[in-house]
């Protein structure tokens, strides 16, 4: 996460699938704050958040599709 916040400075992210959604909040806030504390030195920070969706399974599909084109294109 904290590759992809240098190389494309998103800044807000969505942690979806079965092992976050399985040890829930407690991994979410822990991760944002990992990634945020090494963010300091390059005067940057994330919002990382859970799906919003009724079917987040949805938002897992959609998300390999992305990884796989921004991959694909990474690589060509």
């Amino acid at each position: 996460m904290f590759n992809f916040e240098m190389t494309f400075d998103i800044g807000n992210y969505v942690l979806s699938g079965l092992i976050p959604h399985a040890l829930g909040e407690d991994l979410r806030i822990q991760l944002e704050e990992l990634v945020n504390h090494m963010l300091i030195s390059k005067d940057r920070s994330i919002r990382l958040t859970s799906p919003q969706a009724e079917h987040p399974t949805l938002i897992g599909a959609a998300n390999l599709v992305f990884e796989k084109t921004l991959l694909n294109e990474l690589t060509v």
